[in-house]
């Protein structure tokens, strides 16, 4: 019988954490390249982020920023204090709540950075999903394309939903990965185990006296 059949199993299911080359034999490596690709989304989702005018729905933002209206307000009383019956008011709590907090002066630029840095933050959560579902390679090349992303710079640099949704879409992606490599670890470890003691089984009735 073959003894090492049981880490045979172990690397077919990916029970042992196998090396990666890049984080293995330069661990601090990656770390640096992502801050690069992070520094170049951050270039990009705030570079003149306050020169553009508003439009459209991001309209509704602006007026709520001038009017101070309290995060509070934005969930207890919506529809009073924006006047849309159409929206959603997470993205005006948000903004609310930011510039409440920070209090400095009410600027385009100010109110549309919020939802800057979700888009800038979605980076490395773009980066830890590739990462696990196909390594460190595969996870600064996602995080790299969705930094030069053009769709994604625009909606980033917008007063509304979109770059939250975008941050949510791949935390989501991370942790529906996590939980099926989790679970899938889980099951073949179980099968392995299983099988190992009925190759051992085998082996004692084949070799017995």
């Amino acid at each position: 019988c073959n003894r090492g059949w049981n880490h045979d199993y172990q690397r077919a299911f990916f029970i042992v954490d196998e090396p990666l080359a890049l984080s293995e034999k330069r661990p601090n490596l990656q770390w640096l390249l992502l801050a690069v690709v992070v520094g170049v989304a951050a270039f990009f989702r705030l570079y003149e982020l306050g020169e553009s005018a508003f439009r459209a729905d991001t309209i509704l933002l602006w007026n709520m920023a001038l009017r101070k209206v309290p995060p509070g307000l934005v969930f207890a009383k919506w529809f009073e204090v924006s006047g849309a019956a159409g929206q959603m008011p997470m993205p005006a709590y948000i903004m609310q709540q930011f510039l409440e907090l920070t209090d400095w002066n009410i600027t385009p630029f100010m109110v549309r950075l919020p939802f800057a840095f979700f888009g800038i933050f979605a980076v490395p959560v773009a980066f830890l999903a590739g990462r696990r579902l196909l390594g460190t390679t595969f996870g600064l090349f996602l995080s790299l394309l969705l930094a030069v992303n053009s769709f994604h710079i625009a909606v980033s640099r917008e007063a509304y939903f979109y770059s939250m949704s975008f941050f949510g879409y791949f935390l989501y992606f991370w942790a529906a990965i996590r939980w099926v490599d989790k679970i899938w670890n889980r099951e073949a470890l179980s099968w392995g185990r299983s099988e190992e003691r009925r190759v051992g089984k085998e082996c004692r009735s084949r070799w017995s006296p």
